[in-house]
């Protein structure tokens, strides 16, 4: 059973609740994850991939894929 309506249900609540706190590119949130992440010059585009990513999922609402 479902606690929110899913017109009202974010596709990226239903992706925490199964997997935990989930970011699309690791990196961005686990510096050890690469030995080049200090001095990565792809970093500051990867994080604006993850956000855009995680904004779609946060407004796209279960009963939009439905």
């Amino acid at each position: 059973m479902l606690v929110k309506p899913i017109e009202t249900l974010s596709v990226k609540e239903v992706i925490e609740a199964v997997e935990g706190s989930h970011n699309t590119i690791n990196c961005v949130s686990d510096a050890k994850c690469c030995e080049k992440n200090a001095n990565c010059s792809m970093k500051s585009g990867f994080k604006m991939i993850n956000k855009q990513i995680n904004d779609y999922f946060t407004h796209l609402k279960v009963a939009d894929i439905l």
